[in-house]
């Protein structure tokens, strides 16, 4: 049974476009999911239009704002519009709406990534759950490799969850990359656990991925799986707490190189930053 009826519009010209026969189903699932893809393309154009001008706003409103000088009312009024002005929570029920009408197409398996993206903003834990019970319908799609990735980044929604989406598409989906995605974001999330067994279990995931899945380049930048994998296997042997941490050189404020090392013994705080 097909998912939607057609317009009249679009029956008439699956009708002209094969004179005397009816349309094929699979002509018919093209126009299909070539207006649901049209349909989400619009929304999303929307959302970021909307979301650049907020930008803006925001950025002319508090040009040259400085937080740690800034009285309370002042830092009450920065923290009020940056929170009232998102759109994302605006057109939350929107994304949600369509990804529901789309089912598992990519179009919606997108939309609903964003969903994950906004839900935390707004509050709107529910819509998460929702979120990752639908996906759970969508194994197949291989758009979900992107969903893979994200879910490691995924805050507001219960682990386990998580972690039982990443399973099945290990073990279900049909496309090499979305099994690499899954089995990456699933190690790196296990990597983070407290216990023996979980970081047991992610060197072994780890091992895997980097030998099942070495030819494939991860969706975040050229790395491959395997360069990603070498990372964090890299964390477990050397950058768990209690071990000597790996010596390292650097410069400090005044130019002069020094090692870490240099430290031993003493209470030594490194910080780590940068621009994302």
């Amino acid at each position: 049974m097909p998912l939607f009826q057609p317009c009249a519009a679009t029956a008439l010209f699956l009708a002209l476009a094969a004179p005397g026969a009816p349309p094929s189903t699979a002509t018919y699932l093209t126009v299909q999911a070539d207006d649901l893809a049209s349909e989400w393309r619009k929304l999303r154009e929307e959302f970021e239009a909307a979301q650049e001008q907020f930008f803006e706003a925001f950025n002319e409103r508090f040009a040259g704002f400085d937080y740690e000088k800034a009285s309370d009312a002042e830092k009450e009024e920065y923290q009020r519009f940056w929170r009232e002005g998102q759109p994302g929570p605006k057109f939350l029920p929107r994304i949600e709406a369509f990804a529901v009408k789309a089912k598992c197409s990519d179009a919606a398996v997108e939309a609903w990534g964003m969903v994950l993206d906004i839900a935390p903003q707004a509050g709107e834990q529910a819509a998460l759950v929702r979120a990752l019970d639908a996906l759970t319908g969508c194994l197949e799609s291989p758009a979900m490799a992107a969903i893979a990735e994200q879910l490691q980044y995924t805050w507001g929604v219960p682990a386990e969850k998580v972690q039982a989406l990443l399973e099945s598409l290990r073990e279900k989906s049909p496309h090499r990359s979305v099994k690499a995605a899954a089995m990456f974001s699933l190690g790196a999330l296990l990597v983070q656990g407290e216990s023996t067994e979980s970081k047991e279990r992610a060197r072994k995931l780890l091992v895997e991925l980097s030998e099942k899945f070495a030819d494939l380049t991860s969706g975040r930048g050229d790395r491959s799986y395997a360069q990603r994998a070498a990372g964090l296997l890299f964390e477990l042997d050397h950058l768990q707490i209690g071990m000597v941490a790996p010596d390292m050189e650097a410069l400090d404020v005044d130019g002069v190189k020094f090692k870490l090392s240099d430290f031993r013994g003493k209470v030594t705080v490194v910080d780590f930053w940068g621009y994302w």
